[in-house]
């Protein structure tokens, strides 16, 4: 913008604590070294807990031949709390589960049928964990100014969805994609087919009847 790089980031107004976070995002692999995507969570306030922030984070910064994926329990200074790997191209589901003490992170790269969906990379951390608080997630692409120069051109990431599952609600599935809603009134009409998503409970009892 006016000869200028500009990064763009997008935030919830509100934080949603302990649960499952997934980012299902388009093809990544025409991503420029010099530039990276963050999925995260952060807190302004929350500096005694390294902000809460838990990355997934796509970006070779600034190396062609470095692996251009990571998860990452901050503070990143440490090794341990770094966990890096190679992104296929296509479209990919990157997701993790925070709970008390702990935080696993998946990708996993959708093919033409779920069964044949294949896990990229998975990762459990267990130390340095923060405890939920006034964290909001975000997603954040930006120019890695440690790269030796900027891009070349324009970047763009296209990630379709966010989707939040809550810790505390185990008995719950949730169905998606292009829906039909019936209309109340009898004779089998439906409202015009919509991209969304149903939630099922499970009753009490029946719990063997579904499977993750």
């Amino acid at each position: 913008r006016d000869g200028r790089w500009t990064g763009a980031e997008v935030s919830l107004t509100r934080s949603l604590g302990y649960g499952t976070y997934v980012f299902v995002v388009r093809d990544t692999s025409h991503v420029e070294p010099a530039a990276a995507l963050s999925l995260l969570t952060w807190d302004d306030q929350g500096v005694d807990q390294n902000h809460r922030e838990l990355d997934i984070e796509i970006s070779r910064w600034g190396d062609m031949q470095s692996k251009d994926g990571q998860f990452v329990v901050q503070p990143e200074t440490v090794p341990a709390n770094v966990f890096r790997f190679a992104i296929p191209a296509g479209l990919l589901t990157y997701s993790f589960r925070w709970e008390p003490g702990r935080v696993s992170f998946k990708a996993v790269r959708r093919n033409a049928t779920p069964r044949s969906d294949s896990v990229v990379a998975e990762r459990l951390f267990t130390a340095r964990v923060p405890t939920a608080g006034a964290e909001r997630p975000q997603l954040t692409l930006l120019y890695d100014r440690g790269a030796a120069g900027p891009p070349s051109k324009s970047v763009e990431v296209v990630v379709e969805k966010f989707v939040f599952e809550p810790a505390d609600c185990p008995d719950r599935a949730q169905v998606w994609g292009a829906c039909a809603v019936a209309l109340p009134q009898p004779g089998g009409q439906f409202k015009a087919p919509a991209r969304g998503y149903f939630y099922y409970s499970i009753p009490t009892g029946k719990e063997d009847t579904v499977r993750a």
